[in-house]
């Protein structure tokens, strides 16, 4: 069982990080306290569709981070994929390798003594995500009160989110201030209408929908309506599900 004063004095810690090497040294010793020698924690904000900004907190041997990254193994890292495509945790055993190359990086990793592990994934604003992991070089790990472990990392894993945010000073929440009406063209050119049947669809005039659109174009610092779509979906101004 966790002590209640060990989880509030670690959440506190990281609620106050200001500098990456700061964080690093709370994430290290969350990892400590969950019995766990390594970790890994690294967030995608989207700012530009091709070009989001990646912030890697690395806990894992240096030796497996140059391999990884030497051999391009993020597209295929199980871990990886599970995260983004889910919002649970998982328990590295259960992952199940998707390619050849998948079942490689997990075969590799434990020679560099991650035998097994978490990964706890997190999803914001728009496509911004983000996930940590924690593993350890012990065989036979015990994961009787691997499920308490997993509450505990889910339930402050948002703290470490918002804390890497602040650092590199992103506000998700920030969003350029569209008029409801230039909002409203935005999600009919995302729906492929031209300027002039946006016009009959809003009872407005041709010319007024260009001005719209071009107002939006400089609000969101877009070369072009498509760009204008895409960091609109991005910053979650427009939302293709609703």
């Amino acid at each position: 069982m966790f002590e209640l004063s060990s989880v509030f004095t670690i959440k506190d810690k990281i609620i106050n990080s200001t500098t990456i090497e700061n964080l690093h040294i709370n994430i290290a010793h969350l990892s400590g306290f969950c019995d766990f020698e390594h970790f890994i924690f690294g967030v995608l904000t989207p700012k530009e569709m091709n070009k989001p900004d990646i912030t890697i907190i690395n806990g894992y041997p240096s030796e497996w981070r140059e391999r990884y990254d030497r051999k391009g193994y993020l597209a295929d890292d199980p871990t990886v994929n599970f995260c983004r495509k889910n919002i649970s945790p998982v328990i590295w055993s259960k992952l199940v390798p998707t390619s050849n190359k998948s079942a490689k990086i997990m075969a590799e990793s434990k020679e560099f003594g991650l035998n097994y592990g978490i990964s706890v994934p997190i999803h914001s604003h728009g496509t911004s995500w983000g996930m940590l992991s924690l593993a350890t070089s012990v065989n036979n790990h015990d994961y009787r009160d691997i499920e308490q472990k997993l509450v505990f990392i889910t339930n402050i894993l948002p703290y470490i989110y918002c804390c890497i945010l602040n650092i590199n000073d992103v506000d998700l929440k920030t969003k350029p201030n569209l008029t409801n009406r230039e909002v409203e063209c935005l999600k009919w050119i995302a729906d492929g209408k031209t300027s002039w049947e946006i016009s009959q669809i809003l009872n407005i005039s041709e010319r007024t929908v260009i001005f719209h659109i071009n107002n939006v174009c400089k609000k969101l610092s877009a070369s072009n309506r498509t760009q204008a779509i895409a960091k609109a979906i991005s910053t979650s101004i427009i939302d293709p599900i609703l």
